[in-house]
């Protein structure tokens, strides 16, 4: 006999690594002979499952399947239609020397609950018999049923336990008994829906199993009943005693053993359950007394792990200063509380432990948003010290009232908005480059370019800079993906970026940015692994799976090579234009905004935000803000929008005072299929605009022509566009800006002051636009 889940704690550490490696390695389900499929009647699909090598299953996927009601099986062949469900079964086992499916007995034309009820209590029967042993080789589908009603967690004495249950619910009612017990894992840092279906589940809710992600081949009976029984005991006897500790506790045993199920959650709750004692009976006490008394009622649960204090007055702890620190008084580090659970670094070979840490902290930290406690004590289990950095207190503040949060998102203008929409409908271009089968990794060279031009620049000279030298970057980054780079080739890439980007371009400013693409990250993502393919071909290949997440992704890359020179913040950069709405991007306005509320805070804490610590973060923002982006779109009144990518842009433009649109990912596109017959050259015709309200180019624009020249474009107040040279520009605004000219009122506050503001200098009550325009005229040469 095996036990899918066993008793030994090091067997199980191993089905659950062996669980993750076999999803990581996506094993493909058609002509997969070797998988093992079990029909859902709730979802209509069917479950593919893949033996673990040292035994039960794990789930890879579904598919869809013929509904029953059309399928022909043996049953609607051969056999009678029966009335008594048992007659059914009895006669179907002696035609066919085989036991009935579910899908037999919906052929045969019982129901979904008169099938449940019978094959679980089948399955109750046959635990029940003396001696009686789970096979290595399970009926899924009559395991599936004894799930649901509680027989696998009751294995030894299972009616006992259920007539104990149903003794207790008749007593108390499933409700109040579902509610408590879903307070308590809240205490314990579970989201809310988690924490209700767990509770579900531990008091019989047939749905709740898979609800919270439990398939039929994660379960057996020898896997859970000493958990679940145990625990389950424990909870009766506390609740019946009016003990809320004592039913807090038995409850958290009996729910945490459910969830051990799950493969992917097991790891994380291991080391949950080693150190749950102190931190649960210090949640229970926050109890209210009366939380187990005559009415029965669920009680309050306050801040349930962590109280946080002022920081020391030290200079400096962890590269920052008191102001952005706090102390989270009650967290005891590990060992020595030197060495942090998450490294400050993640690389290629502390990768897979550092995932498997991060996938550990996900687990124990489900929504950091939910207090400023909880946030500081996830960073507190991440540095494995007392004193970290400050929670994000603008977003916690908002993510707990989002009355508050939509009442500030909705102060996006429509030129605002339309600029996102804009910007997020290339998205489609790249979801659909990368689906394509001709689509070769440099796509994602042309991808990675764009956006390691943008490092601590503004869109207008991030984007005019990769203008002028997309094309020009193609032959290199073929050379980075064919393995071939050298030393030469980084001399050579130097002067091919110093000698094409003109010296009247906005592009010039990307200078460095562009040299640091060429001789950081295309020399060392060349780099081949044994099976030959370069670390720039591996990351186009995750990125180009549609079923990795940003997260997967972002984790995957730190194990290609060391500093590259793309970090956290421009990769998830890179993956929210490619097509990912699940990925925040932690730049100069978001930190400014989430962090201090739009005060710039960024250049004193911005270390924090890299590495594989800083992954921790993006990671947790995300999983928080899926949550809760779509509650605040519907309160803006924009229910079907929500999503965290579209929010990361629009809040960004909304905080910056920006309308900007990334016009030039149509040029990456372009440039990153480059078989593709075109008219134009792929930068050509696509002119980027300086979205910056703050600066005299505001509203001016940039763009290459046909003919390989360039030119800048400003329009008058009707919408004619004129073209000028950057010399006749510049003194064009030099001429509007003097008092002589009566462009401007006598008030104007100077262009600076409408930085973070909803309108451009020249929208200022007072700019006399007319003399604006006949300036502008009069310096330009009007564009047919």
């Amino acid at each position: 006999m095996v036990d899918v889940i066993p008793k030994n704690t090091d067997e199980e550490m191993l089905r659950y690594q062996e669980a993750e490696r076999m999803l990581r390695a996506r094993i493909p389900m058609k002509n997969n002979a070797a998988l093992v499929y079990e029909a859902d009647p709730i979802t209509g699909r069917e479950n593919a499952y893949s033996r673990l090598p040292s035994g039960g299953y794990v789930k890879i996927g579904d598919r869809a399947v013929t509904p029953v009601e059309a399928a022909k099986t043996d049953a609607m062949v051969a056999a009678p239609v029966a009335t008594d469900i048992n007659s059914f079964a009895r006669d179907y086992e002696k035609n066919f020397g085989k036991t009935p499916v579910m899908e037999d007995y919906f052929a045969a034309e019982f129901t979904e609950a008169q099938t449940r009820e019978y094959l679980a209590q089948r399955e109750i029967e046959r635990l029940s018999a003396p001696g009686t042993e789970v096979p290595v080789t399970l009926n899924q589908e009559q395991i599936q049923m004894g799930v649901d009603v509680g027989a696998p967690m009751i294995a030894p004495q299972p009616t006992t336990m259920r007539e104990r249950r149903t003794d207790f619910l008749a007593g108390t009612g499933q409700s109040e008994a579902s509610k408590f017990l879903s307070q308590v894992y809240e205490a314990i840092g579970l989201d809310s829906y988690e924490s209700r279906r767990i509770a579900e589940t531990v008091m019989g809710n047939p749905n709740a199993t898979r609800d919270i992600g439990i398939g039929v081949a994660d379960l057996t009976p020898a896997g859970l009943v000493f958990g679940v029984e145990e625990g389950y005991n424990t909870f009766l006897q506390g609740y019946n005693s009016g003990d809320p500790m004592t039913a807090g506790l038995g409850a958290l045993e009996a729910g945490l053993s459910v969830l051990e199920a799950a493969p992917l959650m097991g790891a994380g709750l291991k080391v949950i359950k080693k150190s749950i004692t102190p931190i649960m009976r210090q949640a229970i006490n926050t109890l209210k007394a009366d939380a187990i008394g005559a009415g029965r009622g669920a009680a309050a649960v306050g801040d349930r792990r962590f109280v946080l204090a002022p920081p020391t007055q030290e200079p400096s702890v962890g590269g920052l200063a008191p102001q952005y620190r706090v102390v989270v008084e009650n967290f005891s580090p590990e060992g020595k509380g030197t060495q942090s659970f998450i490294p400050q670094q993640m690389t290629p070979q502390n990768r897979n432990v550092s995932d498997e840490k991060l996938t550990i902290l996900a687990n124990e930290f489900p929504d950091p948003l939910s207090s400023a406690e909880e946030y500081a004590g996830m960073m507190a289990r991440v540095r494995n010290t007392n004193e970290v950095p400050a929670p994000p207190t603008w977003m916690i503040e908002h993510a707990n009232d989002t009355d508050k949060w939509a009442s500030w998102f909705k102060n996006l203008t429509p030129n605002q908005i339309q600029a996102a929409d804009e910007g997020l409908s290339v998205q489609k271009q790249f979801r659909d480059a990368y689906a394509a089968p001709d689509t070769g990794p440099e796509l994602t060279g042309q991808l990675m370019f764009w956006s390691i031009m943008s490092r601590m620049l503004s869109a207008f000279p991030h984007e005019s800079g990769f203008l002028e030298l997309a094309q020009s970057a193609d032959p290199y980054i073929k050379k980075a993906l064919a393995g071939e780079w050298t030393e030469q080739t980084t001399s050579e890439w130097r002067n091919m970026v110093s000698s094409t980007i003109p010296l009247d371009s906005p592009g010039r400013s990307a200078t460095s940015n562009a040299n640091a693409f060429g001789e950081t990250f295309l020399r060392k993502m060349s780099v081949k692994d044994d099976a030959g393919k370069s670390a720039l071909e591996r990351l186009h290949d995750m990125i180009a799976d549609p079923n990795m997440s940003s997260a997967q992704i972002r984790r995957g890359y730190y194990g290609l090579a060391s500093e590259t020179g793309i970090g956290n913040k421009i990769l998830s950069f890179a993956l929210l234009v490619s097509g990912r709405n699940d990925v925040v991007v932690l730049d100069r306005i978001q930190i400014n905004r989430m962090w201090g509320g739009g005060e710039k805070i960024y250049d004193d804490i911005m270390k924090q935000f890299e590495g594989a610590q800083g992954l921790a973060q993006y990671e947790a923002l995300e999983r928080s803000l899926a949550s809760r982006v779509g509650e605040v779109y519907a309160k803006a009144g924009r229910e079907t929008e929500g999503s965290v990518g579209r929010y990361h842009w629009e809040s960004w433009v909304l905080s910056s005072g920006q309308v900007v649109s990334h016009p030039t990912l149509e040029s990456v596109v372009r440039a990153g299929t480059p078989n593709v017959p075109r008219d134009i050259p792929p930068t050509a015709a696509t002119p980027v605009m300086e979205g910056r309200f703050h600066t005299k180019y505001s509203g001016v624009k940039y763009e290459k022509l046909k003919d390989g020249g360039n030119r800048y474009t400003y329009s008058t107040s009707s919408g004619q566009p004129y073209q000028f040279t950057k010399a006749q520009l510049d003194d064009m605004f030099g001429e509007a800006f003097k008092p002589k000219s009566g462009v401007l009122p006598p008030n104007f506050p100077g262009v600076k002051a409408f930085e973070g503001g909803n309108i451009p200098w020249y929208e200022f009550e007072g700019v006399d636009r007319g003399k604006l325009d006949d300036l502008i005229r009069k310096a330009g040469k009007p564009i047919q």
